[in-house]
């Protein structure tokens, strides 16, 4: 079974010492970030740059973390517990412009590749 998350942090604080100001500090996160995840829960996956931070910070790999974050916060428990799949158990996702994905809307037709040939029938239909 998975770790959650706060057993993680824990774990690492037993066996080193460190106190949680110095695993956000060494991670790059906000001072208060643990106390605002503790109080309001994770909202959503911190940023990759964060997960790396926390990985070094803690001594496991990614993966580790970011499943710990998904255990704490029971992600598929809750998706299977509301019947929906993966993509429509996050709550957001955005595109690089900004704008929110609907998780159900299809993924836009890939343009068929055109081969050499193809390219020399065009110019002469032309």
């Amino acid at each position: 079974m998975t770790m959650g998350f706060w057993d993680l942090v824990q774990r690492y604080r037993d066996d080193s010492g460190a106190s949680e100001a110095w695993i956000m500090r060494k991670a790059g996160l906000n001072k208060g970030a643990f106390t605002a995840w503790r109080k309001r829960g994770i909202p959503v996956l911190p940023e990759p740059d964060q997960v790396a931070g926390l990985a070094r910070a803690l001594r496991v790999s990614q993966q580790e973390v970011v499943d710990s974050i998904l255990e704490t916060t029971q992600f598929f428990a809750q998706a299977e517990l509301h019947g929906l799949g993966i993509l429509s158990a996050t709550a957001e996702i955005t595109r690089p412009e900004g704008d929110v994905i609907d998780p159900n809307e299809p993924l836009p037709e890939e343009p068929e590749p055109r081969s050499d040939t193809d390219a020399g029938d065009q110019a002469r239909d032309q």
